[in-house]
C-alpha cells in the first residue's frame, strides 16, 4: 500500500469522484489552506501548492487515467507511491504517452493556463501549475475536456462555445469543440474551428506548425466527399517547422508569460477560484 498520501487524499475525496465533486473539493479544502488566510505561512504555502498540483492531474482526464493507472501499479508491486511530490519540471505529470495537440507539450500547458485567462501579476508557469487562482476559464475547459473523453460530446460541445466566446483565439478550445461536434455529427462546424486552429496558429510568432491538427482537419475533409478533397488541396502551406527542446520551449513560455503580464489591462480579471462562481458575494446576486 503506498504510504504517502494519494491526490485524492490530499482533496479528500474517493477515486470514484466525478469533476464536479473534485471542483467542489478544491474550493473547499482552497479556503481551508490558503497562505493568505495565514499570514503567507509557508507550511500553508506548501500544503496549498500540494492542493493545486493534485487538482491540475485530476481535472485533466489523460493525467489522472495516467496517474490512476500509476497508482494501481505501486498498489500491486506494493512499492511506496509519493503521489503529493512538487511539481519540479512541469512537463513532469503531463502525458507520457500519446502526442499533443499542438507542436509540443509545453505548447498545450501555455495555452491551457494562459491564452484567454487572466494571468496573475508576477506569474510565471511554475506558480501558474501550482496556484490556480484567477483561471476560471482554465477550469470550465477542463469540465468540458472531461467531458469529451467521457463521451458526453453534447455537453462538452455547450461548455466549449463558450469557453470559445471568451477566449476566440485559444487553439485547445477550438480543437476541442470541433472534436466535439465531429462527434456528434456537425462536420461542418468541426471543419470550421480546425481551421480557425490553423489561421490562429499561423498568427503566432513563431508560427505553430499544427501537424494533429492538420491530420485531423484532412481526414475529416475526405468524409466530405469531392468538396472536402478540394479544399484540402487549396489549404495554404504550413509555416516552417520550429524544434525546441522540452527546456528551451518552458524558459519560452515563461518569457510569453512575462510580455504579456507587461501589456496593459483592458478588461476586468476573471474572478478567483477560491471564490466559488455558483455562490453569490455578500449576499447580492452575481
Amino acid at each position: 500500500m503506498p504510504t504517502a498520501q494519494t491526490f485524492y487524499q490530499t482533496l479528500s475525496i474517493p477515486e470514484t469522484a466525478t469533476f464536479a465533486d473534485l471542483k467542489k473539493a478544491y474550493y473547499r479544502r482552497a479556503k481551508e489552506c490558503h497562505p493568505d488566510r495565514f499570514g503567507g505561512s509557508r507550511e500553508k504555502e506548501e500544503e496549498f501548492k500540494q492542493l493545486a498540483h493534485a487538482f491540475d492531474v485530476l481535472s485533466d482526464p489523460v493525467r489522472r487515467y495516467e496517474y490512476d493507472t500509476q497508482l494501481a501499479f505501486s498498489r500491486d508491486s506494493g512499492e511506496a507511491n509519493d503521489a503529493t511530490q512538487a511539481a519540479g519540471n512541469p512537463l513532469d505529470y503531463y502525458p507520457r504517452h500519446g502526442r499533443p495537440v499542438m507542436d509540443s507539450l509545453a505548447d498545450d500547458i501555455l495555452e491551457e493556463l494562459v491564452v484567454g485567462n487572466a494571468v496573475p501579476r508576477g506569474a510565471t508557469l511554475q506558480t501558474l501549475l501550482r496556484d490556480l487562482e484567477g483561471t476560471e476559464r482554465f477550469v470550465r475547459f477542463r469540465e468540458a475536456k472531461t467531458m469529451y473523453f467521457q463521451r458526453e460530446y453534447a455537453a462538452a460541445l455547450q461548455l466549449l462555445r463558450s469557453a470559445v466566446a471568451e477566449s476566440p483565439t485559444n487553439i485547445m478550445y477550438h480543437y476541442y469543440l470541433a472534436r466535439s461536434a465531429e462527434q456528434g455529427r456537425k462536420l461542418g462546424l468541426a471543419v470550421k474551428h480546425l481551421e480557425l486552429c490553423l489561421r490562429i496558429g499561423q498568427s503566432r510568432n513563431p508560427p505553430q506548425y499544427l501537424e494533429h491538427i492538420r491530420h485531423v482537419l484532412t481526414q475529416l475533409q475526405k468524409r466530405r466527399g469531392l468538396l472536402g478533397q478540394v479544399a484540402n488541396l487549396l489549404r495554404p502551406a504550413p509555416p516552417p517547422r520550429q524544434i525546441d527542446s522540452e527546456a528551451e520551449m518552458v524558459e519560452e513560455m515563461n518569457r510569453a508569460l512575462t510580455r504579456m503580464l507587461r501589456k496593459p489591462r483592458r478588461q476586468k480579471p476573471a474572478p478567483r477560484l477560491l471564490d466559488d462562481p455558483g455562490k453569490p458575494k455578500d449576499g447580492r446576486k452575481g
